[in-house]
């Protein structure tokens, strides 16, 4: 494990409640605290978007700046991805807290 995997191991644990383990580039393995070590894979990018709703904890983010952070400024589509990805980590990973910030876009609570 590089520098870097530790240091997000650390930043999602204490932020989130969540434990992270690494398989390999492809994916990622999510662990909730109140679970019974049940792993959870993420996709490399669910990853990378959990990664930054807990390095912004408590701050609401807009579509546009999870876009540019997660998908890179060269990203050509529809801003609804981001809405569809957080669906997805919604769904599992129950109790992570990603709150709906109406004609704005999402915070992690």
């Amino acid at each position: 494990m590089n520098k870097k995997q530790e240091n997000v191991k650390e930043i999602v644990n204490k932020k989130a409640n969540v434990y992270v383990r690494y398989n390999d580039s492809e994916t990622s393995s999510v662990i909730e605290e109140n679970t019974k070590d049940e792993k959870i894979n993420l996709t490399t990018l669910e990853f990378d978007l959990l990664l930054y709703l807990v390095n912004n904890k408590n701050k609401p983010l807009t579509r546009e700046m999870i876009l540019n952070e997660v998908w890179g400024s060269d990203y050509y589509g529809s801003d609804r991805v981001v809405d569809d990805s957080i669906r997805r980590l919604r769904k599992k990973l129950n109790n992570l807290n990603i709150n709906t910030v109406y004609g704005f876009g999402y915070r992690l609570s």
